[in-house]
């Protein structure tokens, strides 16, 4: 079974050396190898993607907070 791809959220340009793609900050990563992603987050060049916590997930709830 292949591995689940994970996207993350460029926050540096960069050219990919294997694919030579180029991604500019705000665009989407997506890599199947988590190695791969841990390397560019910590060169700064991806983030998690906002909203995407393995530790809390969305309950489809909304908050009691009203806008003002």
């Amino acid at each position: 079974m292949a591995a689940k791809k994970e996207k993350y959220e460029v926050i540096q340009d960069f050219r990919d050396k294997d694919t030579q793609k180029l991604y500019l900050t705000g665009s989407e990563y997506e890599t199947d190898s988590k190695e791969r992603a841990d390397f560019l987050k910590e060169r700064g060049y991806l983030a998690d993607m906002p909203g995407e916590d393995a530790a809390e997930p969305a309950t489809g709830k909304k908050s009691d907070k009203k806008e003002e």
